[in-house]
């Protein structure tokens, strides 16, 4: 998108990053193979953060893409307070869309 939005194409030819992105192989990307959005993405953000790694940009991707969530057990009862949870991280969210009109329903 940032390739189309940066020049006057109206289209992207994708041969030369299917060709670059490698599979775990090494073999250049299939794109006659199916694959999740959501999982492509992790892969990409995967390997951008590895190859980063030990550089003065090592922590673009932290910085930029990435948020924290936290998974709390709370206890439930007369006299009890006890909360725990640690920070998770994450580049996207699943969201359940189907049935509602915006991200705020």
């Amino acid at each position: 998108f940032g390739y189309l939005e940066l020049s006057e194409q109206r289209a992207y030819r994708p041969a030369p990053w299917c060709h670059a992105f490698k599979d775990m192989s090494g073999r250049p990307t299939n794109v006659m193979v199916q694959e999740d959005a959501q999982e492509f993405f992790n892969q990409v953000c995967d390997r951008v953060e590895s190859a980063l790694k030990g550089t003065a940009q090592e922590r673009l991707m932290q910085s930029t893409l990435r948020g924290l969530f936290s998974i709390q057990l709370v206890c439930q009862g007369d006299g009890c307070d006890f909360v725990s949870g640690r920070p998770e991280p994450f580049y996207c969210v699943s969201v359940e869309v189907q049935g509602h009109e915006n991200l705020e329903d």
